[in-house]
């Protein structure tokens, strides 16, 4: 199931929110460390916001550019997307 960014929420669309705050770039300007913090947990949020802007995860084979992940594929076989810090409100 792909997901995408709509102008506006519609009938079927949820609404969700990311912050994305660029915390390194490489050499060539083509690559570059993010920081995120999502306000809403939507399916796919963070891959589908990058590839909004652009600056999707290599190895995304879904949202991400093919070519730019066959470049990378044995350095990065998988989504080179991690989490540095999880934090959740507990419902208690």
């Amino acid at each position: 199931l792909e997901m995408a960014v709509l102008p506006s929420p519609g009938a079927r669309a949820r609404s969700a929110r990311s912050t994305i705050s660029v915390v390194a770039t490489d050499s060539t300007r083509k690559l570059q460390l993010v920081r995120v913090a999502i306000e809403t947990g939507r399916t796919h949020q963070i891959r589908v916001h990058l590839a909004h802007r652009k600056t999707p995860v290599i190895g995304d084979d879904l949202y991400g550019f093919a070519q730019i992940n066959q470049r990378y594929r044995t350095s990065a076989p998988r989504p080179l997307l991690h989490a540095y810090e999880l934090e959740l409100d507990h419902p208690v």
